[in-house]
């Protein structure tokens, strides 16, 4: 994801050479940084760099009105995003850390459980065994 953004950041400028797209190529490579600064962070801002991508390549075409739409739109994607950065990469690390406490827990767990629950079945199994006496 961070590569693909990098390789975007560094092509952008030799894609849009188009001679009416021109005066979008300065905001398009802005809104590219945002959403690689993001990337770094964490956030998955895998639609909006497809989208600048879209615009980019109307720039290009010379669909000026339609490119800037999508920049408006990816523009107010990015600074939401931005503004929840922090509460995404929170709950992302405590999953992370939730996952990890589950998984070294399971060692424990099965030691302390196991040998309860198989005296449990292993009685409730022989429980109407009669036992007889020999002479």
């Amino acid at each position: 994801m961070v590569l693909a953004l990098a390789v975007a950041l560094l092509l952008a400028p030799s894609l849009a050479q188009g001679q009416a797209g021109q005066g979008l190529e300065p905001r398009i490579l802005d809104l590219y940084r945002e959403a690689y600064r993001l990337a770094r962070r964490g956030v998955d801002v895998s639609d909006i760099v497809h989208e600048l991508d879209g615009a980019l390549r109307l720039a290009r075409q010379g669909r000026v009105e339609e490119a800037t739409r999508l920049l408006e739109d990816a523009s107010t994607r990015l600074e939401r995003l931005s503004e929840q950065a922090g509460g995404i990469l929170l709950r992302a690390r405590l999953e992370k850390y939730l996952a990890v406490a589950v998984l070294a827990s399971l060692p424990v767990i099965t030691y302390l459980l196991f040998p309860r629950l198989y005296i449990q079945v292993w009685y409730r199994s022989r429980r109407r065994w009669v036992v007889e006496r020999e002479a």
